[in-house]
């Protein structure tokens, strides 16, 4: 039993103010570890969803440029990493390019007049 106070102490007293809300009332460090566990697993999976959904709905802007939009999908594949969460370098060029605006995507070829479609060059990249 004083083991059990000592270790609900510990943990009470560890634990930052957002989340004391949530165990202050828990009798025993066994229901105060399963409700961290709980909440921060909970966490983790909506963060690693959101994550991933901001990295493929990445978007140049004209006011941003590549080189933002480059380092924001650096930056969220690193979080994403940190969760233990794989990033390919298949993914990643799939994102950069559905990034790119169509003006953007479009390669100039030699003649000055061909534009060549991204998209019709994808095979290529695979």
């Amino acid at each position: 039993m004083e083991r059990d106070l000592k270790a609900q102490s510990i943990l009470k007293e560890s634990i930052k103010d957002p989340l004391i809300s949530y165990v202050a009332k828990l009798e025993t460090y066994k229901k105060i570890y399963d409700k961290l566990g709980e909440l921060f697993s909970k966490c983790t999976i909506e963060n690693i969803i959101s994550l991933r959904f901001d990295l493929h709905k990445l978007k140049v802007s004209k006011d941003e440029g590549i080189s933002l939009c480059l380092s924001k999908a650096s930056q969220i594949k690193g979080q994403l990493q940190d969760q233990g969460e794989m990033v390919s370098d298949n993914e990643m060029i799939f994102v950069i390019l559905n990034a790119l605006t169509n003006e953007q995507g479009n390669l100039i070829s030699i003649e000055e007049d061909e534009t060549i479609p991204f998209i019709k060059l994808w095979p290529l990249f695979k």
